[in-house]
């Protein structure tokens, strides 16, 4: 009994470190110890300000976050480097095959869409 409690446990937690590895949203994740964005069978490897821009995002998923925001999380970006990689991510996720999309709305920041008519 105790040797299947004890391989119970395990189990548990190795699937808790798999969860946690990897962000996810609409059909595409976001794999957090190698900044590799996929899509199915589709990757591209993420620059460190592309990935830490689109963790927030998946992070943050339908909600709006505002470009101050981002700004605060990177010391070193200015106001146009996040439009900047904003449209470099937009181009990653489209070539991809992602169903999610990056959304924006004047003054209010950006959030992740899924495609319509897709999950």
């Amino acid at each position: 009994v105790a040797e299947e409690v004890e391989t119970c446990i395990h189990s548990l937690l190795h699937r808790q470190e798999e969860e946690t590895e990897a962000l996810s949203f609409g059909n595409t994740s976001l794999e957090l110890s190698t900044g590799m964005l996929r899509c199915g069978m589709k990757h591209v490897q993420l620059s460190a300000k592309e990935f830490e821009i689109l963790r927030l995002l998946f992070q943050s998923g339908r909600k709006n976050l505002s470009k101050e925001t981002i700004l605060q999380k990177d010391t070193d970006a200015v106001e146009n480097n996040v439009e900047v990689y904003v449209g470099f991510l937009r181009k990653k996720l489209a070539r991809t095959g992602s169903n999610v999309r990056i959304s924006s709305i004047r003054r209010m920041g950006y959030h992740l869409e899924v495609q319509a008519g897709e999950l």
